[in-house]
C-alpha cells in the first residue's frame, strides 16, 4: 500500500490510473496543488506568494493543508447541503387547493390562481403560489403550461379504415395501364372566382382524366372517382393521393366500393406524385392561362372535355418516346 511520504512521479502516474469518480480526481487534484505549495515554501517563497505562484487563494490551500492525512480521499469535495435545510412553511391546505385550481386551468399562471384564492379569503403571496406549482411540475403531478397549450390543440389523427398509409420515400410501380392512378387537385381562378381542377393520370400511359368543381371536398373527389371509374379505358387497380381531407370520408369509402386500393403518402412527399404535379402544370399553361375561359361549370366542363381528349389522344408525350397516351394505352392493353 502507498504512503504519504512516497512523491515520486511514478507515485502520481498510479495514483491517477486508479481514479475513476469526479470526486477522487479533484482530490489527487488538489494534493498535487498542496504539493506545489510546499515545494515553493521549501525553496524560500512566502506564503502570499507560493499561493500566488500556485494560482490558489492562500486560505484555500491552508485549509486543505489541515484536511490533509493520509488518505488523498481527505480532500475531496465536501457536500455544500446545509445541516438544516429549509422545509416549506405553507400549508398542505394551500398545496392542495393549488393544485385542483391548476388542474381546473392548466394554461393559468401564479398571478391569476393567486387572484382565486384570495377570493377564497386564502392568504397566499404570488411568490409562494408561484414555488408550489413549479414544485408541482417538477413532481409530475401536473403540467407547465406550455404543454398543457401543446397537447390542447394537438388533433387527433382522423381514422382511416380503409386506405394504407405509405412509409416515407415508398414509391408505387406500375406495369400496366390503370395499376397506379395519381390524383390530386389544384385552384383555378377564372374571372374571379376559383374553382378546383381535379386530375387523375396513370403512372405507365400518362393517361389523364380531368374534372372542375366548385370546391374541394370528400364528396366532389368521390364523384371524381365515379366518373373515372364510368369512362376508364381499363380497369383501376390502385389510387395514389396525398393527406389531403378531401381523399378521406366519402372519397375512401367510393374507393372501397369500386374495390380499389388507396394509398396515402407520407407527409410532405410531393416528389413521390410527380405525374399528376406535372400534368397540373400543363393543365394552367396549355389551358387555363391560354384561353378565355367561361365562369360557369355549365359552360366549363364541355371545354375542359374536349381538351382533355385532345391530351390523351392526339398529344405528343416527351416521357412516352412522343407517343400519344392512346397509344401506349393500346400496346400495353
Amino acid at each position: 500500500m502507498q504512503t504519504i511520504c512516497m512523491l515520486e512521479p511514478r507515485y502520481y502516474q498510479i495514483k491517477k490510473a486508479c481514479v475513476s469518480t469526479d470526486n477522487q480526481k479533484e482530490a489527487l487534484h488538489r494534493w498535487k496543488l498542496l504539493q506545489r505549495f510546499e515545494r515553493a515554501m521549501e525553496q524560500g517563497l512566502s506564503s502570499r506568494d507560493a499561493a500566488f505562484v500556485v494560482g490558489v487563494p492562500r486560505a484555500t490551500l491552508y485549509r486543505w493543508k489541515k484536511r490533509k492525512s493520509k488518505k488523498m480521499d481527505d480532500l475531496m469535495p465536501l457536500s455544500r447541503r446545509p445541516k438544516r435545510p429549509r422545509k416549506p412553511t405553507c400549508k398542505r391546505v394551500l398545496r392542495i387547493r393549488i393544485q385542483q385550481l391548476r388542474e381546473e386551468f392548466p394554461t393559468w399562471g401564479k398571478r391569476k390562481i393567486t387572484c382565486l384564492l384570495l377570493r377564497e379569503d386564502m392568504n397566499a403571496k404570488e411568490s409562494t403560489v408561484g414555488r408550489i406549482i413549479s414544485s408541482l411540475i417538477k413532481r409530475g403531478v401536473i403540467q407547465s403550461a406550455k404543454l398543457a397549450l401543446q397537447r390542447a390543440c394537438k388533433r387527433a389523427k382522423p381514422k382511416r379504415p380503409y386506405a394504407v398509409q405509405l412509409k416515407r420515400g415508398q414509391r408505387l410501380h406500375g406495369e400496366k395501364p390503370g395499376d397506379v392512378l395519381q390524383i390530386d387537385h389544384m385552384t383555378v381562378p377564372i374571372s374571379g372566382r376559383t374553382f378546383k381542377h381535379f386530375n387523375a393520370v396513370c403512372t405507365t400511359s400518362r393517361w389523364n382524366f380531368a374534372n372542375v368543381f366548385s370546391q374541394a371536398t370528400a364528396k366532389t373527389a368521390s364523384a371524381f372517382i365515379d366518373g373515372i371509374v364510368q369512362t376508364a379505358p381499363f380497369e383501376i387497380r390502385c389510387i395514389q393521393v396525398d393527406g389531403g381531407s378531401e381523399f378521406m370520408a366519402d372519397f375512401e369509402e367510393t374507393c372501397r366500393r369500386h374495390q380499389i386500393e388507396l394509398s396515402v403518402l407520407a407527409p410532405r412527399s410531393p416528389k413521390l406524385n410527380g405525374n399528376v404535379e406535372r400534368i397540373n402544370g400543363t393543365w394552367r399553361s396549355d389551358f387555363y392561362q391560354l384561353y378565355n375561359l367561361p365562369d360557369s361549370l355549365a359552360e366549363l366542363r364541355p371545354l375542359l372535355e374536349n381538351y382533355n381528349d385532345t391530351y390523351n389522344w392526339d398529344r405528343p408525350h416527351e416521357s412516352l418516346s412522343l407517343q400519344t397516351p392512346q397509344t401506349r394505352v393500346s400496346c400495353k392493353g
